[in-house]
């Protein structure tokens, strides 16, 4: 499955660079409406349960890469469960990585969802497509996820949007490898024979890589963080 990551241009980003130690954790405040850009005057209605779950899963999701990272590797492969069947969230949300705040003005990255509807311009062949904003000087973050179709959304569509357009927020480039690998600009999931978790008709699980060199940074970071006020 591929999807589009579209990054707003001519701005200044989360950290103007890689993440420092001194901005960890990231505050990340998650809009709980969803909101139809098509009718400006209708108020957004309430975000699914299961759809709130999928986007709190994907920050989670990078701290199991980080989790997974190994300094004398090239490329870190991770399994994504579904968010049912997470076993480890507190364990992932005590990494460091991530702080889910309640009010948007405690935060430096927002996510919000939005819907497209028929009047909302023309519609892709993709299911999800993420957007990420830098801030400008010390403003916030923000990552869109706009859901091209009615109905359900896949789950795993969603968070692997959402991981991409975190890694931009993280500091991380686009990259020219276009298999198998999260920061690509149109990329596949990986579908290998093994381990099982990654072949193409695996139903609860999918797998994504991340380049470790570019992920060095970030877990030096971590490991030097102290606890920002409010933490």
């Amino acid at each position: 499955m591929k999807h589009v990551f579209v990054v707003a241009l001519g701005v200044a980003c989360l950290a103007c660079g890689p993440v420092t130690a001194q901005e960890l954790p990231v505050h990340v405040w998650i809009d709980k409406l969803q909101h139809y850009p098509a009718y400006g005057d209708r108020p957004g209605v309430p975000l699914p349960e299961e759809l709130l779950t999928s986007v709190r899963q994907g920050f989670l999701d990078w701290a199991r890469i980080l989790l997974s990272l190994s300094e004398a590797s090239t490329r870190t492969l991770v399994i994504l469960h579904r968010s049912a069947e997470e076993r480890q969230g507190k364990l992932l949300a005590g990494v460091g990585l991530f702080r889910f705040v309640e009010r948007p003005e405690e935060a430096d990255l927002t996510v919000e969802v939005l819907r497209r509807t028929p009047a909302g311009g023309e519609a892709t062949d993709e299911t999800v497509v993420g957007r990420y904003t830098r801030p400008r000087g010390a403003g916030q973050g923000r990552i869109q996820l706009v859901l091209e179709r009615e109905g359900s959304v896949d789950e795993f569509a969603l968070r692997t949007a959402l991981m991409h357009e975190v890694g931009h927020a993280l500091g991380l480039s686009h990259t020219p490898d276009e298999q198998c690998n999260l920061m690509a600009v149109q990329r596949t999931t990986c579908q290998t024979p093994v381990p099982t978790e990654c072949n193409q008709g695996a139903a609860e699980t999918r797998c994504i890589a991340v380049d470790a060199p570019a992920l060095v940074h970030l877990r030096r970071a971590l490991s030097r963080s102290p606890l920002r006020s409010g933490s």
